[in-house]
């Protein structure tokens, strides 16, 4: 073939070639989409499980329902159970008899019984007075693998700072901890923080890299009164807060966490017109949520906190002059209405969890019959419709991890 000929054949070759790929529609390289992990979480929940006869504190892991051995059936009207998990997931629920008797701990599936102090002895005095006795638990908080637990003890005829009284008791608040087998401890008195104190209830504890907050009033022998909170037994007074309240009451602290260095606390304080308002603080700095009031005929109460994206939202209720309570979820400054099943019942709240992966919250709670006072468990979440539980008398705390 001449040479010619070879040169006007591969131009022609290289000319389809080139159509060709113009022809081609080669897509533009694109990065593979990064994969949706979706985290399943486990649901904790602790609450009154109805047997036929009476109400048992019980757990709930992924709705399977986990008894507590060995609870004495003493315990007639226990209180709602305070829930904690630990890092191996070992469950904590505190509760007491309502009546005052007793007050124990569920570690997993078994029972302790919390000791008292016994046969104490007062500074000023050589012999010992009247036993103490079981008031409340308030609190319950897991740091590294201690468990702790707050509430009161009563104490007959000394006072919370150790002063002897004859014929009188007086409420003291009191921690238990796992280190120490539970052995009771009184939360120290600073006599020069508080020189006066006769009372003082403990009513949250939370724990943050070791260091520990205790919040709590404080009622004085002068009638006075004050609030604030331990934070690693020295306590520090936080009426001063609320001087710009006008016609300020009383302020019933409820809860306190610490995210990230930042303490928040939630309670309601009382002003002299007999309105009851919810509150919480951040870092010191008072913020009221006017979405939501209690009155002579609706009073209020908030039952659990939680901190999600720097949102703050408590569980409320507010009770009529009948008893029928409505359960809300705060948050921030919004209030929504948890509905119960329908109108034939009404709702309570008692407890309140985050989903941190999904950027769920839950509150768990209780429906009520209007007409057999029957009651069901209840879980509200912001994602999706409530459920209700038949044979659990109602659920009283919840933990998501």
């Amino acid at each position: 073939m001449k040479a010619s000929k070879i040169i006007r054949l591969l131009a022609v070759i290289l000319m389809i070639c080139f159509v060709a790929s113009c022809a081609l529609k080669i897509p533009p390289y694109i990065e593979p989409p990064i994969p949706v992990v979706i985290v399943v979480p486990d649901f904790y929940v602790a609450g009154l499980y109805y047997n036929g006869t009476n109400n048992v504190p019980s757990y709930w892991l992924n709705d399977q329902k986990v008894s507590c051995d060995g609870v004495p059936s003493t315990y007639l009207y226990p209180s709602e159970p305070l829930l904690a998990v630990d890092g191996s997931n070992d469950m904590f629920m505190a509760f007491y008899e309502i009546d005052g008797s007793q007050a124990g701990i569920c570690i997993n599936s078994t029972y302790n019984e919390f000791s008292l102090p016994l046969n104490e002895t007062a500074p000023s005095q050589p012999h010992a007075v009247d036993d103490a006795y079981m008031g409340t638990i308030n609190g319950i908080a897991e740091s590294n693998g201690e468990i702790y637990v707050v509430g009161n003890v009563n104490r007959n005829q000394i006072d919370c700072a150790g002063i002897q009284y004859y014929d009188n008791s007086f409420n003291c608040a009191t921690l238990w901890r796992s280190s120490t087998n539970y052995t009771p401890e009184f939360l120290p008195i600073d006599t020069g923080v508080l020189p006066n104190v006769r009372d003082i209830t403990a009513s949250s504890i939370y724990v943050d890299n070791g260091h520990v907050y205790v919040l709590a009033s404080v009622s004085n022998h002068d009638g006075s009164w004050d609030v604030g909170y331990w934070l690693d037994g020295v306590f520090h007074k936080q009426k001063s807060l609320f001087s710009g309240v006008s016609g300020l009451y009383w302020i019933d602290p409820y809860q306190i966490k610490v995210i990230n260095g930042v303490v928040y606390e939630s309670g309601l304080y009382n002003t002299s017109d007999g309105k009851t308002h919810a509150f919480y603080l951040k870092d010191g700095t008072l913020s009221v949520i006017s979405g939501i009031i209690g009155t002579a005929t609706s009073s209020l109460y908030l039952y659990g906190m939680q901190i999600l994206n720097d949102t703050v939202y408590i569980a409320a209720n507010t009770y009529n002059t009948l008893g029928i309570s409505t359960a809300y979820l705060i948050s921030g400054s919004t209030v929504t209405t948890l509905n119960a099943k329908d109108s034939t019942y009404y709702s309570t709240a008692y407890g309140l969890g985050t989903d941190n992966y999904n950027n769920v919250v839950y509150v768990v709670g209780t429906i009520t019959s209007k007409t057999t006072s029957a009651t069901k468990g209840a879980i509200w979440s912001t994602n999706s419709e409530p459920k209700f539980y038949d044979n659990v008398a109602e659920f009283s705390s919840i933990i998501v991890k």
